[in-house]
C-alpha cells in the first residue's frame, strides 16, 4: 500500500487540491493540466525531447497514450493550455500535432508575439501541413523577436517546420528567411534534425536518438526505465 502511495502521490495530491480549490477555472485549469500535461512524466519527456529516446515498447506506449489524449481533449480545454504556461503550452503543441488538431488552427494564430515560447509550434504547424500553416508559420517568423528571451531556437524550429512544408507542398516560402538564419545554420541544422525525429515519431516511425546516444555513451546500452538515464 505505501509503494502504492509513494508512486502515485503527487496525482493523489492533484485531485486533492483539485478539490479544496474553490475558483471553478482555476479548478478547471488543474484538472485539465493532471489530465493531459502531468500523466507519465508527460511533460517532461515533451520538453527535454526523451521521448524520441525512449525504448521503442515504451515509445509506442507514449505515442498511443498521447495520440488517445489528443483526440479526448475538448478545443476549449486545448485552448486553455495554450496559455496556462510553458510546460502546458509545450505539451499542447504535441497534443495537436499527434491529433492533427485543426480546430484549434485559429487559435495557433493568435500566438505569435506572445510573452510564452514558442517551442512546438513549428512541429505542431508542420503535422497540420497545409498551406494556411504556412503561412501561420509565415507570419510568426516576420513577427520580431521577443525582447524578454531568447527565441531563437523557436524560430530556427518554425523555420525547419516552414521548410518541411515547402517541401510537401511545393512552395518556396521558407527561402525569404534563409539569409537571415545564416549566421545561425547550426542552430538552424539541429532544430531541422529535431523537427524531423519529432516526426517520425508523430508518424509511428523510430527517430535515430535513442541509437546515437547509445553510441556516444550517454545511455547504457541496457537501459529501459522511463526515467533519465545515467551518463556514464
Amino acid at each position: 500500500m505505501w509503494r502504492i502511495v509513494r508512486r502515485h502521490g503527487h496525482f493523489v495530491s492533484d485531485i486533492v487540491l483539485e478539490l479544496f480549490t474553490r475558483d471553478p477555472q482555476e479548478r478547471r485549469e488543474l484538472r485539465i493540466t493532471r489530465k493531459y500535461v502531468k500523466p507519465g512524466g508527460r511533460y517532461g519527456y515533451v520538453f527535454t525531447g526523451l521521448a524520441l529516446a525512449l525504448p521503442r515498447s515504451r515509445q509506442r506506449m507514449f505515442l498511443w497514450r498521447l495520440r488517445r489524449d489528443a483526440r479526448r481533449i475538448a478545443p476549449e480545454d486545448l485552448e486553455d493550455l495554450l496559455d496556462l504556461g510553458w510546460r502546458e503550452r509545450q505539451t499542447a503543441f504535441w497534443l495537436i500535432a499527434a491529433g492533427r488538431r485543426s480546430d484549434v488552427r485559429s487559435r495557433l494564430a493568435q500566438l505569435p508575439g506572445g510573452p510564452l515560447a514558442m517551442t512546438g509550434y513549428g512541429l505542431a504547424l508542420a503535422r497540420l501541413g497545409t498551406d494556411r500553416d504556412a503561412m501561420l508559420l509565415e507570419v510568426y517568423l516576420r513577427t520580431p523577436p521577443n525582447a524578454d528571451r531568447d527565441d531563437g531556437h523557436d524560430r530556427a524550429e518554425a523555420l525547419a517546420a516552414l521548410l518541411h512544408l515547402d517541401e510537401q507542398l511545393g512552395t518556396s516560402r521558407g527561402q525569404a528567411f534563409l539569409d537571415a538564419a545564416e549566421a545561425n545554420s547550426d542552430v538552424l541544422a539541429e532544430s531541422g534534425h529535431a523537427l524531423e525525429q519529432e516526426l517520425i515519431l508523430m508518424e509511428g516511425g523510430v527517430p535515430d536518438l535513442r541509437d546515437r546516444f547509445i553510441r556516444e555513451g550517454v545511455y547504457a546500452p541496457g537501459w529501459r526505465g522511463w526515467r533519465h538515464p545515467r551518463s556514464v
